[in-house]
């Protein structure tokens, strides 16, 4: 039985419907909480989590409106956070499309640009922020009893360091 003409173009009325609500909005607000953020990368591949910082970062760019140097310094503890339930969660063998254990460290990967960048912008309240969860970091492992080689999230968060507070600047 052949589909009628209506029937053909509710169908593709659907489809557009159904592919307009999937895709990515270009402008994000910078998310006023932790959850806010989860919301906007759940079930999101790696790449897409990259365009969603993008878009988070260069929509408000301090340049751009008073206070957003104020809103991307509290989006970078999101994303410290982020980084640090990435590490935490990743597993090699994890199955399923999207999931941060199969996913971890290529999000955690197209994330730290986006540290550095934000970095730069605001230095001090960034360095509090990574001296903050160094410290956690810290305190965590000297309170074990027993004591085991760090996790993979101190471990990022050292190497990361490395990467955000470089020693020297050889770009002089």
């Amino acid at each position: 039985m052949d589909p009628n003409e209506k029937d053909r173009f509710d169908a593709e009325t659907a489809a557009m419907i159904s592919k307009a609500t999937a895709e990515l909005p270009y402008a994000f607000s910078v998310p006023e909480s932790y959850e806010q953020f989860s919301a906007h990368i759940a079930g999101r591949s790696a790449a897409e989590v990259g365009i969603i910082l993008e878009r988070i970062v260069k929509c408000n760019h301090p340049s751009l409106a008073d206070g957003n140097k104020e809103k991307l310094a509290e989006f970078y503890n999101f994303l410290l956070q982020f980084v640090n339930d990435c590490a935490a969660s990743f597993d090699e063998e994890a199955k399923g499309d999207y999931n941060l254990e199969h996913i971890g460290l290529q999000v955690i990967e197209i994330t730290i640009p986006f540290l550095f960048q934000m970095t730069a912008m605001f230095q001090a309240k960034a360095a509090v922020a990574v001296q903050g969860v160094i410290k956690e970091k810290f305190d965590a492992f000297a309170a074990q009893n027993r004591k085991s080689i760090p996790g993979l999230e101190t471990l990022v968060f050292v190497k990361l360091v490395l990467l955000l507070f470089p020693a020297s600047d050889r770009s002089e």
